[in-house]
């Protein structure tokens, strides 16, 4: 049997776990992964700064979900003993709201009392009787309004959205960013109904390592989320070429010509590009004006990472951080407590750790602002949020341009029109990564794993 070539495009987390994926599935087929960047790993990026560990990009993993297929990847590398847990304290959260901290509570009984959520218990227990929603899709903030009113709305689901996506509810999509929650509406008519009864599913056969982990929300590695993209790289270094960028497509009823920036072509049987739909669409142009338009439908946010760290201890709680609504005008998007969450990547027992984040849609003259900009913003925030006014000692700024992609009302339609089109152009050219079906580091693997196991009948035994 003719041994095939394949070729992945994209050396971020989704592209580094589907080469791990397709290589177990054979060991005869030629898969190459082509970066055109220096490094692999994407938006994944620790730094060490003067003793400091900083993360530039994802700095955890949630161990429920998603989070297994990441655990089982961790386990097939051996890097049970990197694993560590976030802090018990980690469970405590903050909101930045009327210019005052508040602790979101952590149990049903806090639910109740606390000043800032018991006025939402009627609207939660009026959430049952409310009617189903009808539309194909909704943007988050028409679904959340619907179902539990506009302030709850405002109030929490506003900088959970901001958290993950740095984007606005009133564009992102429901059914693409909280999936599971639209699909409980639908067949339960609540969220409240769906909660109780969505959950019960059946238990998932798991090691012991993977048991104990879940125990608690959050992991990350003793030497931060880079261990994990590092050591894929590491194994997989003979089929991994950095800066080789793909610039032009050939399609051709057996396969695809890849042309490189530098010159070089390569034959594929197989492409599967994890690419961002930006880069995607150029490539696309010149075969399909409608694909790369419809690919540019699906824009990126750019965020400014503000690290900070300090030799002493300087923060006035414990906990994960806090997040702020939108409007409550603040210059930032949140705050991690770093040293608090992971207190085994810290140096030391006095030191402090925080990242500021900053950007996102709300902030329109993102790209006309300097690093020093983001850091005095970031400084002003803390000064006002925390009363920090101490100096850090290391500082450490990233702008991560076009990171989070977006998924607007209607994704979920717009990604199916894409696949379709390009299926169409070439049943040799694959699509997945984080512009289309999911963008936390879980998902991106999880992705991986699943879209490996659809392609096992293409890859030579």
């Amino acid at each position: 049997m003719k041994q095939k070539n394949m070729a992945i495009l994209g050396g971020g987390i989704s592209g580094l776990a589907l080469l791990w994926f397709l290589k177990k599935q054979s060991h005869t087929a030629n898969i190459l992964l082509l970066e055109k960047a220096s490094r692999v790993g994407g938006w994944i990026q620790t730094t060490t700064k003067e003793g400091f560990l900083f993360e530039k990009g994802p700095r955890s993993c949630r161990t429920r979900g998603n989070g297994n297929a990441t655990l089982e990847l961790i386990q097939e590398l051996g890097l049970e003993s990197q694993v560590i847990l976030g802090h018990p304290s980690a469970h405590f959260r903050f909101l930045y709201l009327h210019q005052k901290l508040h602790k979101l509570p952590s149990s049903i009984f806090g639910f109740l009392s606390s000043s800032l959520t018991r006025k939402f218990v009627y609207p939660l227990l009026k959430e049952w009787s409310r009617p189903q929603g009808i539309s194909e899709d909704e943007s988050v903030n028409n679904f959340f309004v619907r179902r539990l009113g506009q302030e709850l709305t405002d109030t929490f689901v506003d900088p959970l959205i901001s958290g993950i996506y740095a984007g606005h509810t009133r564009e992102l999509s429901m059914k693409a960013c909280f999936a599971n929650l639209f699909q409980w509406e639908r067949q339960y008519g609540s969220l409240t109904k769906g909660f109780w009864l969505g959950r019960r599913s059946k238990s998932v056969e798991s090691s012991a390592f993977i048991r104990q982990i879940q125990k608690a929300p959050l992991f990350s590695f003793k030497k931060g989320m880079q261990t994990l993209t590092d050591v894929l790289a590491e194994r997989l270094e003979e089929h991994i070429f950095k800066e080789h960028e793909v610039v032009r497509l050939k399609f051709s009823s057996d396969g695809i010509d890849l042309y490189l920036k530098d010159g070089r072509q390569f034959w594929m049987d197989e492409v599967y590009s994890t690419l961002p739909a930006h880069r995607l669409s150029l490539l696309m142009q010149e075969h399909d004006p409608q694909l790369s338009k419809l690919l540019d439908q699906i824009p990126a946010t750019s965020v400014a990472v503000v690290n900070l760290g300090y030799k002493k201890k300087v923060l006035p709680h414990q906990g994960f951080g806090y997040l702020v609504p939108s409007k409550e005008r603040e210059d930032i998007l949140g705050v991690v407590w770093d040293s608090s969450v992971f207190p085994d990547q810290n140096q030391s027992l006095e030191e402090t750790r925080i990242t500021v984040m900053l950007g996102g849609c709300h902030m329109i003259d993102f790209h006309s602002r300097t690093q020093g900009d983001f850091l005095n913003l970031a400084l002003k925030a803390l000064g006002k949020h925390l009363n920090l006014t101490v100096e850090p000692d290391v500082v450490d700024v990233h702008l991560a341009k076009q990171a989070i992609p977006q998924y607007l009302v209607g994704h979920t339609h717009l990604k199916r029109g894409i696949r379709e089109r390009m299926q169409a152009l070439s049943p040799h050219f694959h699509l997945l990564g984080s512009a289309f079906d999911g963008v936390s580091v879980n998902d991106c693997i999880s992705n991986a794993y699943h879209f490996s196991c659809t392609l096992s009948s293409t890859v030579s035994p």
